[in-house]
């Protein structure tokens, strides 16, 4: 299970002097889009043979990439010619229209104020060649697959049923813009079987061919006969991106940095140097870049061999290595905090008041551990004076981190000391002593939350305890149908989420989808409320997971 780390630092503050820039005062902003004053012939005509329709505006505009944003259907034999003429856009068909067939012609974000730019949006003209306008329409909501957070100017495109390929080659027949709560509206469909898909359009063409454009999709067509409501698209980015090494370089002795274009999960890394019995790698937070470490500073070069993609590339590199001065460097440590230090007296100017319970004390170093000596490691409490006996490990992910963890009690004040010499690098070098001092909360300041959990869904979960802002604080595997209750203790009066993985694979993370191969991205459930918690308050919920 994850557990959220406390991160011990003395905080230097400095004073400095700001001078704010701000936009000369000149009255109001304009925002208003152009707008219409007279359409011939009218909009929604029935038994339409008109050649051209001219739209009349109550001021000058501009027509911007109109013939791209402009979007017909059913489609032309040939494009219509378009031209704006003082206040006014006259468009001119180049082909004969189809008989007893309802059109629109969606504008797209084509038509803009010549002075703002301001987009008159979700303009469509609609007309029929025969006595009556097609009335079916669509409706739902565009969300990311992972976050669940609404996508705002997404776009739902709906192709009618005739070969998948249409949606990545050519205009959709209808499309509508999403709105800041993630919602869409498709008007004006004639009936039948249809394709929909959500895209979000980097470069407004309405396809989707773009590395960072994401895509939704539905796992079977849409019959449309009659009005449907609540359709949901979770949009998602495919993990389309090669894998390439983009370099390796050494900054500093013992070290050489191997990095590549994105997360190098599949990437295998091989040192093949000297002492290739020793040294060991790390990966930093994103996984794109990946350290090595040897014990001996003062090899010439480290060698790696590099092996990744599916037909099995393989790059030989040769790093030449920074030697280590002559001057031994220092063994540095860092403890950090989210609390504030607060000076209480002479040899008590690091003491961090506020320290959360259920928070685990992490200690910094610039070069990996090779061994700590516990017995140098006191840790007590300051009322009894009793010694404690933490549990003390090295970071199994970053050797240059120690976590001193241990069962806070509140309104207590702790000293954390380090014998020089109880901490030795793979330098061989070590410490000097260090003393800091924790102030623990009040139990009143927290709140308490506990979770039964009833997985309906038959499948693995991974049950995912977050801030407002989705960063984690607990994660662990739910199998069983009825897991045992859960309790979060120690919180902070805040508001919190809870989020459900549905983890088919059962490789413990969440998997994106792939459109090619018809894959939907895991699905993600989240509890329908926010869960608040308040100081001193105890409160209790049951979920009931079900697929949706």
């Amino acid at each position: 299970m994850k557990q959220t780390t406390g991160i011990l630092f003395i905080l230097l503050s400095f004073a400095c002097g700001c001078a704010n820039i701000v936009t000369p005062s000149g009255g109001e902003k304009d925002e208003t889009p152009p707008v219409i004053d007279t359409i011939f012939p009218p909009n929604n005509s029935l038994f339409f043979n008109a050649r051209e329709i001219e739209i009349h505006f109550k001021e000058y505009f501009q027509a911007t990439d109109i013939f791209n944003q402009l979007v017909i259907s059913p489609p032309l034999a040939e494009s219509p010619d378009i031209k704006v003429k003082g206040k006014k856009l006259i468009l001119k068909f180049n082909s004969s229209l189809r008989d007893s067939t309802t059109y629109t012609i969606n504008f797209g974000e084509s038509i803009k104020d010549i002075t703002e730019g301001n987009v008159l949006e979700n303009f469509t003209y609609v007309f029929s060649t025969g006595s009556y306008i097609d009335s079916l329409q669509i409706s739902g909501q565009m969300a990311d697959a992972f976050t669940g957070v609404n996508i705002e100017k997404g776009y739902a495109v709906l192709y009618p049923v005739t070969n998948d390929s249409s949606f990545l080659k050519e205009k959709p027949y209808y499309f509508a813009k999403t709105d800041k709560g993630g919602n869409f509206q498709i008007h004006n469909i004639k009936e039948g079987t249809y394709n929909l898909y959500g895209i979000e359009d980097q470069n407004f063409n309405f396809f989707y061919d773009l590395p960072n454009e994401r895509i939704a999709f539905l796992d079977s067509a849409l019959v449309i006969d009659s009005t449907i409501n609540n359709i949901k698209l979770n949009i998602f980015s495919e993990d389309k991106i090669k894998q390439h090494f983009l370099g390796a370089k050494s900054y500093r002795y013992g070290q050489s940095k191997i990095s590549f274009n994105k997360n190098a999960e599949d990437v295998s890394i091989q040192y093949s140097g000297e002492q290739n019995d020793k040294g060991f790698f790390e990966k930093n937070s994103t996984g794109d870049s990946i350290t090595f470490w040897h014990p001996d500073p003062y090899l010439d070069k480290h060698t790696f061999t590099i092996r990744y993609d599916t037909t099995d590339t393989i790059i030989n590199v040769a790093v030449k290595s920074i030697h280590k001065d002559s001057s031994m460097a220092q063994f540095k440590n860092t403890f950090k905090s989210n609390a504030m230090p607060v000076k209480r007296g002479t040899g008590q100017s690091n003491l961090f008041a506020g320290w959360d319970l259920n928070k685990t004390i992490q200690i910094s170093f610039v070069n990996p551990l090779e061994s700590i000596d516990t017995a140098g490691i006191l840790v007590t409490e300051d009322s009894t004076k009793q010694q404690l006996l933490p549990v003390l490990t090295i970071d199994s992910n970053d050797r240059r981190r120690v976590f001193v963890m241990y069962q806070w009690k509140p309104s207590v004040r702790y000293s954390i000391h380090m014998q020089s010499g109880s901490m030795t690098d793979i330098f061989g070098l070590y410490n000097d002593s260090a003393t800091f001092f924790i102030e623990t909360k009040e139990i009143e300041d927290y709140g308490t939350i506990k979770l039964n959990i009833v997985n309906k869904t038959n499948e693995q979960i991974i049950l995912q305890f977050m801030k407002n802002d989705q960063s984690i604080i607990s994660e662990r595997i739910i199998t069983d149908e009825i897991a045992p209750p859960i309790t979060y203790n120690y919180l902070l009066p805040e508001t919190y989420l809870l989020r459900a993985i549905i983890d088919k694979n059962k490789n413990k993370k969440w998997d994106t989808g792939d459109y090619e191969k018809k894959i939907q991205p895991e699905q993600v459930i989240f509890y329908d409320e926010s869960l608040a918690s308040k100081a001193n308050w105890e409160i209790e919920i049951e979920w009931n997971i079900t697929l949706k």
